[in-house]
């Protein structure tokens, strides 16, 4: 039991308790003592240096005049001095605490993880309705409370006790870039790293602690179990061809918070090549979303070689019924060579368009998950004219076309200046060694994907020979076949072909005194 002092408090928090109808709750009296110690300390913190409330310092002198939904106080009263404290401070922890012990009773957090929850949730808050000015009592974290927490108790929705705006905690977009890391010195706990693998493979992970060449990283490790290793630079480079990047995201979440879910998923063995591996992890960790780069460039692909299939398909149809034809009246052509010679070069026109097509879609769209160079824009500006008045019309005349066809060829050669640069050595304002690398990796892979199709089409005569006695549409059919197999086959050897391609090429000038100009600069 209590003091008899302590009974103004307590009676009146009963009181509270009961007139908000929350007889599902109940708190024993340890409890009630720490809520009152904790009520207490706040109250004296606020009115410190209030010398007109110090009567507030007494927690004897303290009523409960509201609790929220979960039973922790909100507002004070001193019987003393009649004012009211506001205790929102307690509201986003206590309804933290309240939803973990709901939805992830068995996930433990400190103190001081918690502060960091709340800091994290408070900034992410802060830029959603940063526009809003409806909503600007979201602003202060102390008016959110706690509506829901995931699986490892982190907070997937809050809501605002006054405009009772609820507002999820993820982050707003995924618009990021890669950025190459050439030593450790430049990673910071909370980065998400990833090494692109000379076999095609990305391997993701968590930075949690940078030392002297060391870090340490959360990550999937070979039995498939999220892990905490250490790792030194000589590890973290171990194959000179393993590229290792840090990927920036316009929205995420600070680097403690990072840290903090990292850390808390240790020794899980969920791992799902599909939903699960270890980019739906780092991508998780950083931004709240489960989502896996390689995974949608795997079903985008696979879109890809059905759409182009599809096409490929479609023009085989018409070159098929010029190869039936072709095998039908074979014996009735009179000029049997300008006959084939037409219908390979249909055949040929129409790859070589396709190919070139997938290739600038791929370029475009690959490239723009390379971090940017920043550069000077300061331009030089020049002109021919005479800068005297004492020159004749003729001089004046002929100077102005001058300078109106140097402004034209200007525009022409600057766009490519402006495109590629020599230092630092850039394309399209991407580091060089990377866009080359990038580049050598499509066009191997498109390459071979196309001259599968054309090595069976430009090689009937030889494929068919063994087959004259079928009828033309089964040895059409037979082609068509063929040559879809050669698509998909070339377009295996391509990819692991065309990164080996990327990884040499970025092997060979990987400690080139250009290569490190380039990282000199910052990426955006």
């Amino acid at each position: 039991m209590f003091a008899q002092d302590d009974q103004i408090f307590l009676e009146s928090y009963r009181a509270a308790l009961g007139r908000a109808a929350l007889g599902n709750i109940n708190f024993e009296d340890a409890e009630l003592r720490t809520v009152e110690t904790a009520v207490a300390a706040l109250v004296r913190y606020r009115v410190a240096d209030d010398i007109n409330r110090l009567c507030c310092h007494d927690v004897n002198n303290l009523t409960v005049v509201h609790v929220d939904r979960y039973g922790l106080v909100t507002v004070v009263k001193c019987t003393r001095c009649h004012n009211d404290t506001i205790t929102k401070d307690q509201i986003f922890l206590g309804s933290y605490r309240a939803a973990l012990a709901r939805a992830a009773p068995n996930r433990n957090f400190s103190n001081a993880e918690l502060r960091t929850v709340k800091i994290a949730v408070a900034a992410l808050v802060r830029y959603r309705v940063a526009d809003d000015r409806n909503r600007l009592c979201c602003h202060n974290v102390n008016n959110l409370t706690i509506v829901h927490v995931d699986s490892y108790g982190f907070v997937t929705v809050v809501e605002c006790i006054r405009c009772h705006n609820e507002t999820i905690t993820k982050c707003h977009s995924l618009t990021w870039a890669d950025e190459e890391i050439s030593n450790l010195s430049k990673l910071k706990k909370g980065d998400h790293i990833c090494w692109h693998r000379w076999w095609a493979i990305w391997h993701h992970a968590i930075v949690t602690n940078v030392g002297n060449q060391t870090m340490q990283i959360v990550e999937y490790g070979g039995n498939m179990r999220i892990r905490q290793e250490d790792i030194n630079e000589a590890k973290a480079y171990k194959c000179r061809c393993d590229t290792l990047y840090r990927v920036n995201y316009h929205d995420c979440y600070n680097n403690e918070y990072t840290v903090l879910r990292a850390r808390q998923l240790v020794n899980e063995d969920r791992y799902n090549l599909a939903e699960r591996n270890c980019e739906h992890f780092s991508r998780w960790c950083k931004t709240g979303f489960t989502t896996s780069n390689q995974i949608s460039i795997a079903w985008t692909t696979a879109g890809k070689v059905i759409l182009t299939i599809g096409l490929r398909l479609l023009i085989l149809v018409i070159l098929g019924l010029l190869e039936y034809l072709h095998e039908s009246q074979e014996d009735k052509v009179r000029d049997r060579a300008w006959f084939e010679l037409l219908q390979k070069i249909l055949i040929v026109v129409y790859t070589v368009v396709v190919t070139v097509l997938f290739i600038v879609y791929l370029l475009k769209t690959s490239g723009s998950h390379l971090a940017a160079v920043r550069r000077d824009d300061a331009e030089n500006t020049w002109c021919c004219r005479p800068e005297t008045d004492n020159c004749c019309m003729a001089i004046r005349s002929i100077c102005c076309i001058l300078c109106t066809c140097c402004s034209i060829i200007g525009r022409i050669v600057c766009y490519v200046c402006d495109n590629v640069k020599r230092n630092p050595c850039t394309f399209c304002r991407r580091p060089a060694r990377l866009a080359f690398g990038l580049f050598m990796r499509i066009v191997v892979r498109e390459l071979l994907a196309a001259a599968g199709t054309l090595a069976i089409i430009l090689n009937e005569e030889r494929i068919t020979k063994g087959i004259r006695h079928l009828p033309p549409r089964d040895r059409t059919a037979l082609l068509l076949f063929y040559a879809t197999l050669a698509q998909l086959g070339g377009y295996l050897i391509g990819a692991f072909l065309g990164r080996f391609s990327e990884a040499c090429c970025t092997c060979c000038c990987k400690f080139s005194p250009s290569a490190n100009n380039e990282q000199a600069h910052v990426p955006i």
